[in-house]
């Protein structure tokens, strides 16, 4: 083999080998609770995962979800599982029965999605979307941490832990034994049926007030909704009759407007106002567009 013949492999294998390791990922775990950030919840709870895996990149979905609110954070952990890749582990703790007789669970999706957290329906929403693939109980002690188990911060404990195993690659079959039912939360989606697309008001976009329904775009093809139509909406007991258009500025300052939001729902916008606020709309108001 001549010189040349072999700097030119070396120099290719080389370059190979940087572009796998550039182009891998690392082990992800996506982090959501409703812990808040004023004191160390989060941060010992990243550090014990860092402690199962070092190399763990660790993202925050947020850490304010409303207190003990089982549904808004399964909403929230749902719209942000539809853009993270498969194997991303999700780690969510929005927990009131810590300690109570409600199991430790991670859940495998048909997407090929991990979530660990509490079995109190926080997962209802992300399993409808996604399909369920296969649910088990964490009863592995090795995969918790390995001091006495708090009753109260099962999330530094349990589903941490838990989590950045399931990240570095450790089998989920060992996490614990498979369960065949799950706690679920009433789930309804939206729907087009006898002239009237309804859903409910799933997430309220601070700090801007935007208020976002749970009605995608899909359906709003479906009931053949054109941009410029005006549309009469009813959020809970108030009725509206906005204009449907593609972005804030396509109303004057201080105008109300329909529209889809950056992730493709049927949303309701004050352009530099905040609509919720002013019409005093919650999450969860049912919501109904009469369709001529």
């Amino acid at each position: 083999m001549t010189k040349r013949l072999f700097v030119f492999l070396f120099s290719a294998s080389f370059a190979l080998l940087s572009c796998d390791s550039q182009t891998k990922r690392p082990p992800t775990v996506a982090f959501l609770s409703d812990f808040g950030t004023k004191d160390d919840s989060v941060a010992v709870c990243k550090a014990v995962m860092w402690e199962v895996a070092p190399n763990l990149r660790i993202v925050d979905i947020t850490h304010d979800a409303p207190p003990y609110d089982i549904d808004a954070a399964g909403r929230v952990i749902a719209n942000a599982a539809e853009v993270f890749p498969a194997h991303t582990v999700f780690v969510a703790v929005v927990d009131p029965g810590v300690g109570s007789e409600r199991k430790p669970i991670a859940v495998k999706t048909q997407k090929g999605h991990f979530f660990v957290g509490p079995d109190n329906g926080l997962f209802t929403k992300v399993i409808a979307q996604e399909g369920l693939a296969e649910a088990r109980e964490i009863t592995n002690k090795a995969f918790m941490r390995q001091q006495k188990i708090s009753f109260t911060f099962h999330g530094r404990d349990i589903f941490s832990p838990t989590a950045a195993h399931l990240a570095r690659g450790d089998s989920f079959e060992q996490v614990g034994p498979a369960i065949n039912q799950l706690v679920t939360l009433p789930y309804q989606p939206a729907k087009l049926e006898e002239g009237k697309l309804t859903g409910i008001v799933e997430i309220i976009e601070e700090p801007y007030g935007n208020v976002i329904t749970n009605i995608p775009s899909d359906l709003v093809d479906q009931a053949k909704i054109k941009i410029g139509e005006t549309l009469q909406v009813t959020i809970g007991n108030k009725t509206f009759k906005l204009p449907y258009l593609k972005t804030f500025s396509d109303v004057a300052e201080g105008k109300s407007l329909a529209l889809l939001s950056s992730r493709g729902y049927l949303s309701f916008s004050i352009n530099m106002g905040n609509f919720a606020k002013h019409f005093e709309v919650r999450a969860k108001d049912s919501v109904v567009i009469s369709l001529h």
